[in-house]
């Protein structure tokens, strides 16, 4: 009975010891939400916010960590560090960066929320009441997702019955609104309606100016305190009101309807820094203006108010205009995984040192030959040869040894960093990516410190997790840094991160330049913080070379051009390969990427600039790595042209926007290339009606012009209508109604806005030939004398 005794009494103080345990762990119980109501849109960051409960006796600290998977082939894990007092109830936010609609675990039992007691990697995990997995619905990439702010959800009610294939509309309040720019990542417009933005803290309100610098659309309305409501935001506005009016009747005609709104109350001031987009009578109704890669629409009148919400059209007048204006970062919307394909894979070959075949035949040569030869002859001849079974083994092993030490002595001593990054210079900002890839001297764990405003990397590798499991990085986040952690690295093993990227600069190029008898003369000095190895001006498929520039130097040009307009660069083609010369491959995909963070509406050449210099400042915690970087700079700039002669600028200097109508921006890919024969002169369109926007060089915006004439030709007929927008009436003129066959002689300049564009209505009626050839057009012109 004794021995019974002694045999179960452990085994009860082990079950009873178990339970408690247990019981004691599932005191806390975690509950998330994910986006907006679990709403995201596909491929954009988008917020999380956690709420963990304590319901036990004792306080828990530790850390609650969370897989995702950004694509098929890169996994990472965000690290929140948590405290829960007895009976507390906390809630802690994250943000996440973009996923793919396409996205798949490769383990479908594996808990995607894991928590531990104490820290991650040496803690204990805890178990936990609540889900163990995220629950993501993903709207589609081309569906503009807008968030309504109104101090009223029912004042923009309905708005949320428009154009429900084309829009997600959501409204959003003080407790829902993102903490940081990452988290509205996923907003293309937010709409703000009397709502008072100054309730914000400092976290959100930062969140929302750079989320503005950084693509997005923000439309806000007047309110009969905007100093108390919008509080700091006041001062990005445009217009700063001071002044109440009351507007009989005005018609908004910048739609495609005229809409009429009666007995509007407006609240106006000086326009600064801005545009006005709709005015009556000189007074300004809608301004607009440009912050960084976004944009700022602001009204003079209510959005919400009655009766104008309920007017026929309102409601769609603003949907037009989200349409036309939506998200502009569409440069920043490129998926890691295809740059990783394009150039990041690059990055990971280092600059080891290295035989070539001919050294390693002359060591072959001198090894067998002379060693081995030479050897038998010396110990035969002092009659030692019994010496050779030690000797010859042993000058093996010291060559391995020295071929081995010799080949990797670049790895052995320190781990070795990649850098590469592309960015758009625009309104005292770098915006971009940029690419880091390490190759490991030693196994263990490897720790990456950036700037978590400048920098969001994700992981990247060329596995698929269909063939292998991905490596995890763990991310955690301090007050300005984040710590992205490699675990159990092996010996000389490369890992790599891609991301968005950017950074604020006060100074960049400064150019002095004008073009007169087709030379480009003047000055470019250079107050980037970074020197460049190498210059050149970037004009449509042409480069001409500058030379080098250090920080401060200023450098004299004189070109001689082949063309006088100068307009947005076209791009290498994407695949391009030299295998004579790695770093000018990774410089030709570097440039064709580049193109694509230039808005098609831009129609300017760049100054570009090569610098090996670090751009985002990414540094190896504990580790003495070897830095190599190099990242490419480009800034728009425009130069005066002096002209005498009369002058033609055909579609080969123009710029092409396609605006898809119910839609926004047209999301086919232009063949945008130096090497095509027709380069951006066609574009695969299914049926439907189109806005094409022709727009003229910039440097057209400066002079005093005459437009002469301007000509027309279709390339295509039968399964298209073409229409031209007549600035002055706002209506569209069917081509085939123009005189002379698409030739206007007088008031050609009726054709061509203001900021130089040309806007044609194609309606594609069948999908008969899915190629569409662009117009031809000639705009002649002269400059006006004074």
């Amino acid at each position: 009975m004794k021995k019974l005794t002694l045999l179960i009494a452990p085994l009860l103080l082990f079950i009873c010891f178990s339970t408690n345990v247990k019981a004691e762990d599932e005191n806390l119980h975690i509950s998330y939400e994910i986006g907006i109501n679990d709403f995201i849109k596909s491929s954009r960051g988008y917020p999380v916010r956690f709420s963990v409960t304590n319901e036990g006796e004792k306080s828990f600290e530790g850390q609650l960590v969370i897989y995702y998977y950004t694509s098929s082939s890169n996994r990472a894990a965000k690290v929140l560090s948590i405290y829960v007092g007895p009976g507390e109830e906390k809630e802690y936010y994250t943000s996440f960066p973009g996923i793919s609609e396409h996205l798949f675990s490769s383990n479908g039992k594996q808990d995607e929320i894991e928590l531990y007691e104490g820290e991650w990697k040496e803690g204990k995990k805890v178990s936990f009441k609540g889900e163990k997995k995220l629950t993501i619905s993903i709207i589609d990439y081309n569906r503009i997702f807008v968030g309504i702010l109104s101090e009223s959800p029912d004042r923009l009610k309905d708005w949320r019955g428009l154009d429900t294939d084309n829009i997600y509309w959501s409204s959003l309040t003080e407790q829902t609104f993102p903490k940081d720019a990452i988290g509205l990542e996923m907003f293309d417009v937010l709409i703000v309606d009397e709502f008072p933005i100054s309730t914000f803290d400092s976290e959100q309100k930062d969140a929302l100016v750079e989320w503005i610098e950084r693509g997005g659309l923000l439309i806000i309305g007047a309110t009969p305190n905007a100093k108390q409501s919008y509080g700091e935001l006041l001062e990005q506005l445009p217009m700063k009101p001071d002044t109440k009016m009351i507007l009989p009747q005005i018609e908004l005609t910048k739609g495609s309807v005229p809409l009429q709104l009666n007995d509007l109350p407006l609240y106006i001031g000086p326009v600064e820094n801005g545009t006005v987009f709709e005015s009556s009578e000189g007074d300004p109704v809608i301004v607009e203006k440009n912050v960084g890669l976004g944009k700022i629409i602001q009204t003079a009148f209510s959005i919400g108010d009655e009766p104008n919400v309920s007017t026929d059209g309102y409601g769609e007048y603003f949907t037009e205009l989200m349409k036309k204006n939506g998200n502009n970062s569409s440069g920043l919307n490129q998926t890691i995984d295809q740059l990783y394909w394009e150039f990041g894979e690059l990055n990971e070959l280092f600059n080891n040192t290295h035989l070539s075949p001919f050294h390693l035949l002359i060591i072959l040569f001198i090894y067998t030959l002379l060693i081995v030869g030479g050897l038998y002859y010396f110990l035969k001849r002092i009659d030692k040869r019994e010496y050779a079974w030690w000797l010859i083994p042993t000058i093996s092993l010291v060559t391995s040894i020295a071929l081995f030490l010799y080949g990797g002595k670049d790895r052995l001593t320190n781990p070795l960093q990649n850098e590469l990054g592309f960015f758009l210079y625009e309104d005292d900002q770098l915006n971009g990516y940029y690419f880091v890839s390490f190759q490991s001297n030693s196994s263990g764990d490897y720790v990456l410190q950036a700037d978590k405003e400048e920098f969001r990397p994700i992981p990247t590798s060329e596995y698929y997790l269909t063939t292998i499991q991905p490596y995890t990085s763990y991310y955690s986040e301090g007050y300005d840094e984040t710590n992205i952690t490699f675990t159990d690295v092996q010996y000389w093993s490369v890992r790599s991160l891609g991301g968005k990227a950017y950074k604020s600069i006060d100074q960049s190029f400064i150019s002095d330049l004008s073009i007169t008898n087709h030379r480009l003369t003047g000055t470019i000095t250079n107050l980037y913080p970074f020197d460049f190895e190498e210059v050149f001006i970037w004009t449509g498929s042409e480069t001409y070379p500058l030379g080098s520039i250090e920080q401060g130097e200023e450098i004299s040009v004189d070109l001689e051009l082949n063309e006088i307009w100068l307009t947005a660069p076209v791009g290498y083609y994407s695949n391009y390969f030299n295998q004579d010369d790695l770093v000018d491959t990774i410089k030709k995909r570097l440039m064709y990427n580049a193109t694509n963070l230039i808005h098609q509406s831009y129609n300017q050449p760049v100054i570009v600039g090569f610098t090996t210099d670090p751009v985002i400042n990414v540094e190896m915690v504990g580790k003495d790595e070897r830095k190599s970087s190099l990242s490419l700079l480009i800034e728009p700039f425009t130069v005066p042209l002096s002209v005498s002669e009369p002058f033609a600028i055909t579609e080969d200097h123009m710029t092409i926007e396609i605006l898809e109508e119910g839609n926004s921006i047209y999301n086919s890919y232009l063949d945008n290339r130096k090497d095509m024969l027709n380069w951006g002169k066609e574009v695969i369109l299914t049926p439907g009606v189109y806005e094409l926007i022709f727009h003229l060089p910039a440097q057209i915006n400066e002079m005093d012009v005459v437009i002469d004439e301007l000509a027309i030709q279709l390339q295509q007929m039968g399964t298209e209508k073409y229409a031209i927008l007549n600035t002055n009436s706002g209506k569209f003129v069917s081509i085939n109604d123009l005189e002379n066959n698409g030739v206007v002689n007088e008031n050609g300049e009726e054709f061509i806005s203001d900021d130089g564009t040309i806007t044609f209505r194609l309606e594609k009626m069948t999908n008969a030939d899915s190629i569409t050839y662009f117009p031809k057009i000639t705009v002649k012109g002269s400059v006006a004398n004074d």
